[in-house]
């Protein structure tokens, strides 16, 4: 996870997917479906993902499932 002085926190795919525990074409699915929220940074298109926007997922997930992630 990325701070660069008065950034916000931003997680790379690769390390959102090792956070959640999930596989990086998931978390890239989820990008595309827009279940979570993305940035796209660059010419490549890289994505970012805020940490707020990660608790706010999690929540989410939370309320759906019943069960806390």
């Amino acid at each position: 996870m990325k701070n660069n002085g008065n950034t916000k926190l931003m997680f790379t795919t690769r390390e959102l997917a090792k956070f959640l525990n999930v596989h990086i074409n998931t978390v890239r699915r989820w990008s595309d479906q827009g279940i979570i929220k993305s940035y796209r940074i660059g010419p490549r298109g890289d994505r970012r993902f805020s940490k707020d926007d990660v608790l706010i997922f999690l929540s989410h997930t939370q309320d759906q499932s019943g069960v806390k992630v």
